[in-house]
């Protein structure tokens, strides 16, 4: 009768057992960099497509230089237009980007709506590229098969 080894008696190997969870932190560290550059790229892609839109809607650019004004701009949900009401003033829209600019845009109402109609003139020029890219690519297509007798049952070339 041969003698079975128990669970206890098996010890890994402590170099293989280092080794493994070596590479599965090196691999985790790579990962999480490539999410991260993911990441930041969206946040500039989104931050250069809306910021010249609020320019041009009349918010005004308020570079955070002073950690208090950093602070204000991180208390406000970044890269998204936020609103406040002040009884003088009237409805403020904000928008905070601590990515690109650190800065804040700040506007009132007509500028928002201003921002709102220019945000929607760009996104209906942009599905109308888009359809026509389509349409392109389908026409390529079409082009590119064979030409077919339609007058001929057999379809044969």
């Amino acid at each position: 009768m041969r003698a079975q080894a128990s669970r206890a008696d098996f010890r890994p190997e402590p170099r293989l057992f280092v080794t493994i969870t070596c590479l599965v932190l090196a691999t985790a560290q790579a990962g999480c960099g490539v999410w991260q550059q993911n990441v930041s790229a969206q946040r500039r892609d989104s931050a250069e497509q809306i910021e010249p839109l609020l320019e041009q809607a009349g918010f005004l650019r308020l570079r955070a230089d002073t950690a208090a004004q950093r602070s204000e701009m991180k208390s406000l949900k970044p890269l998204t237009i936020s609103r406040s009401f002040d009884k003088q003033k009237g409805t403020r829209y904000w928008f905070a980007d601590p990515y690109v600019c650190e800065c804040v845009y700040a506007g009132n109402e007509a500028a928002y709506e201003r921002y709102r109609e220019l945000r929607s003139t760009q996104q209906v020029t942009e599905q109308m590229k888009a359809s026509r890219r389509l349409n392109e690519q389908a026409f390529d297509q079409v082009s590119e098969a064979p030409e077919i007798n339609m007058f001929n049952p057999v379809f044969a070339p």
